[in-house]
């Protein structure tokens, strides 16, 4: 029945979350479209059983956030705590429906491998912080099941040097009996969507925590330092060796 419950609300806030997008979404303020972001992510997490801790401190301005990547369900519990422009791979704008709505609401697509979409990705993100958004993603250039951490890329670190913006590492992790690490949403390997999305429907309760670590000044350092610090804080909060490292 709770799984039944669960599929249910799911589908109904995602058609709520299509109608919005194509109709209200667009004609918003800027304050507006992070309220209803925010809202609809919030309302996601529960639907979905998805208990949320936060911990540190966020400083919204004059910030790009960074974080460690595990699942597609990443993206909404940041934006149930903050609204943020995310910076996603090209394919994810494939997704049935999560595709659509990334696109949607301000999601910033590249496709790694073109260096000319990188430099243009770097113009992009720079402007959205110029112009007050935060702007987020996931470093590692792929996602993990949780219990490891692999070594950032520095590349789209360019922007907060072209910004003069800071850094501001943020470690995500799923939590089974309120210690050891949950897979069950992980969306890595050979897992497709469904497999993580029925993992977390069928899941009696699903635990996510996002901790918060001090912002890094970037000024004085390169994109390669950059990547580096903000890859020791993550490390050193979720208490992972860094792949390779």
């Amino acid at each position: 029945m709770i799984v039944a419950r669960r599929s249910l609300r799911l589908a109904l806030h995602l058609l709520q979350g299509v109608t919005t997008a194509a109709l209200i979404y667009p004609f918003c303020s800027r304050l507006n479209r992070r309220r209803l972001v925010k809202r609809w992510s919030a309302l996601l997490l529960k639907h979905l059983g998805v208990k949320l801790t936060v911990r540190g401190d966020f400083c919204r301005e004059n910030t790009l956030l960074v974080a460690n990547h595990i699942s597609w369900l990443d993206v909404y519990l940041i934006n149930a705590f903050e609204p943020v422009r995310f910076v996603s791979k090209a394919d994810v704008r494939k997704w049935p429906v999560i595709g659509w709505l990334a696109s949607k609401t301000g999601t910033l697509f590249i496709e790694r491998e073109k260096r000319s979409d990188a430099v243009k990705a770097n113009h992009d993100i720079a402007r959205v912080i110029a112009e007050g958004d935060v702007v987020a993603f996931f470093p590692e250039g792929t996602t993990t099941r949780g219990d490891t951490l692999r070594p950032f890329f520095a590349s789209l670190f360019q922007p907060a040097l072209a910004a003069r913006t800071q850094i501001q590492p943020v470690a995500i992790r799923y939590l089974k009996d309120g210690e050891s690490h949950d897979p069950a949403p992980s969306y890595a390997d050979l897992d497709t969507f469904m497999d993580s999305l029925k993992r977390i429907v069928c899941a009696p309760l699903v635990r996510a925590e996002l901790v918060f670590t001090p912002p890094i000044d970037s000024d004085g350092l390169d994109r390669r330092q950059l990547a580096r610090l903000a890859e020791s804080a993550i490390a050193e909060a979720l208490k992972l060796e860094v792949a390779g490292a």
